[in-house]
């Protein structure tokens, strides 16, 4: 496999894209994934769980795990009424606070490396993005499913084995940004596949507890109105409020009624107070009150004020006041986990010869502490020293370096072989005894001898003449010649 960078990330089905979809071809498909209702108000344990994004590696592929981005958001759709009838405006902003849940719900995260499964085949009667549990793309995973409860695999836990330990599963959002991805360095070697998981405990509103519409609350969405002189309405199957518009015995201008969706009981009253804040759906009239779709009322405690900070009619105000988009959203009564998505980066390697020691290592650094790829659990550590066959076999093929010159006189001669070194100290050895043979320019006669004692190869020549020391030298380099031809000593 060659070497490069791969990036893999959630791409689902949006069915908000209405009919213009995502690109020039109208694909109706974009960024992540959208998170469904919780069936089972009262099992929590009845989670969801999502395969964001996965890559297979074959036997003998390599690759490191650079970095990973998540993606969460929260949102509603709100009702309003379009031209071709009853729809819904979906309200969406991400998450950013790194720990924050909803009181009800959460999200746990993990990147797994789980063991290749050559049988698996994808049902084609499913439906887009909801797969039996595995899927090769993003898809919602499934044990079963009976009575619209969704029973997810392996317990609503991530398969596979853990890559590392800090990854295997973890619930805060290190990626609060998906243009700004986690940096990470981790190797493996397949055969796997790399997985990134979330495990997603939707609320739900219908039993949450709703923020009281006073103070900076973000503006409520209300989708009916209503006569005060009507009994109070049974809760239907669909969270909404009504806005009373007229007043009667029952309800007041001012008041505003919860339907919590629960299909059960009536409504709820809730009180006419100060500084609350309301946003049609459409518009309303009764009685003596006009609201105009899309515009914010504050109640002064006598009437309806159109609240001229907010944005054109028709438009949604975004912020309320100084609280965080998190918990603006999670006021709003029906917001939910909206869409998910996450992406992983790999860095390729070279592809891994058959029965190659599972070691990773960039060039230079065969001392680098990596991660072996036999996991049981966690994984475990080990040291890629430079005992190992495949590193012994790499300075094996190294040329040998041999010497471009002859050595200096002053050198040791032992770079030289034997019978080499032998003739140089017979050499030597003879130069000295001529010179001490000769006269001395001030000795007393022809037959007069040295009394120096000749040096020794050991003691080297620094007692000899510069004319003895020449001559040595020029032996030796004669000699190192004959060697490097072959004449003598074999040569190289």
């Amino acid at each position: 496999m060659r070497r490069g960078r791969l990036e893999i990330a959630t791409i689902g089905f949006n069915p908000n894209l209405q009919l213009v979809g995502s690109d020039p071809n109208g694909s109706p498909y974009d960024l992540g994934l959208f998170v469904g209702a919780n069936a089972s108000a009262d099992t929590p344990t009845e989670r969801q769980l999502i395969m964001l994004c996965q890559k297979q590696f074959n036997a003998g592929q390599r690759g490191r795990l650079v970095g990973f981005r998540q993606y969460l958001t929260m949102g509603v759709n709100i009702p309003v009424t379009a031209p071709g009838g009853a729809a819904f405006y979906p309200l969406e902003r991400p998450i950013e606070t790194p720990t924050w849940k909803f009181i009800d719900g959460n999200v746990l995260w993990g990147i797994r490396r789980v063991p290749p499964s050559p049988h698996w085949k994808p049902n084609l009667l499913n439906a887009d993005g909801f797969a039996f549990e595995w899927s090769e793309t993003p898809a919602q995973l499934f044990e079963s499913v009976a009575g619209g409860v969704v029973t997810p695999p392996y317990g609503g836990l991530f398969p596979g084995n853990v890559l590392v330990p800090e990854l295997g599963r973890f619930f805060d959002l290190r990626c609060r940004r998906w243009s700004q991805p986690v940096e990470l360095d981790i190797p493996f070697e397949g055969p796997c596949n790399i997985a990134f998981f979330a495990s997603i405990q939707q609320t739900n509103p219908a039993t949450r507890t709703p923020a009281p519409p006073i103070g900076d609350s973000p503006p409520i969405p209300v989708s009916q109105q209503i006569n005060g002189n009507i009994a109070l309405p049974g809760n239907s199957a669909n969270e909404h409020w009504y806005v009373v518009t007229t007043s009667g015995g029952v309800g007041t201008v001012g008041e505003l009624y919860f339907d919590n969706g629960s299909g059960a009981g009536n409504v709820t009253i809730i009180p006419a107070t100060i500084g609350a804040t309301i946003i049609p759906s459409t518009n309303f009239t009764g009685g003596s009150i006009t609201l105009n779709a899309g515009q914010e009322y504050v109640w002064n405690g006598s009437a309806w004020i159109a609240d001229a900070s907010t944005a054109e009619p028709g438009q949604f105000t975004t912020t309320s006041g100084a609280l965080p988009e998190d918990a603006f959203l999670q006021n709003y009564p029906g917001s939910t986990y909206f869409r998910i998505a996450g992406a992983l980066i790999f860095e390729m390697e070279e592809q891994a010869p058959t029965g190659a020691p599972k070691t990773y290592r960039r060039p230079g650094d065969a001392d680098r502490i990596t991660r072996d790829t036999t996991e049981v659990g966690d994984n475990t550590m080990r040291r890629s020293a430079e005992d190992t066959s495949e590193y012994k076999a790499a300075k094996a093929a190294q040329p040998v370096k041999r010497p471009q010159s002859p050595p200096h006189v002053t050198q040791s001669l032992g770079e030289l072989p034997k019978d080499v070194v032998e003739k140089s100290t017979g050499i030597i050895a003879r130069i000295s005894r001529a010179w001490r043979d000769t006269r001395s320019p001030g000795g007393p006669g022809p037959g007069y001898a040295s009394t120096h004692k000749a040096p020794t190869l050991s003691e080297g020549l620094g007692q000899v003449p510069r004319q003895a020391i020449t001559d040595s030298e020029r032996a030796i380099d004669r000699i190192a010649r004959l060697w490097r031809s072959g004449k003598i000593g074999g040569g190289r």
